[in-house]
């Protein structure tokens, strides 16, 4: 499996385990390519228009802002 950070990509998300979805979904590749490599996985975020979970409230996160180096 090939991934990107930030690529939005149709990903099969076969094999699963448990409830996890079983089809290929929209997705967004949320881990950076060091971390791709390293452990040869990456992390993705299916993307749904569904509403099926209306009352789930999110919460903002710094830690997946990216960091620039300044000089």
């Amino acid at each position: 499996m090939n991934g990107k950070a930030r690529r939005y990509s149709f990903i099969d998300l076969n094999p699963t385990k448990g409830n996890e979805m079983a089809k290929k979904r929209p997705s967004v590749v949320v881990s950076n390519d060091y971390y791709n490599k390293s452990f040869n996985t990456i992390l993705v975020m299916p993307i749904s228009s569904s509403k099926k979970y209306v009352e789930e409230k999110f919460a903002r996160s710094n830690a997946f802002q990216t960091v620039t180096e300044t000089q």
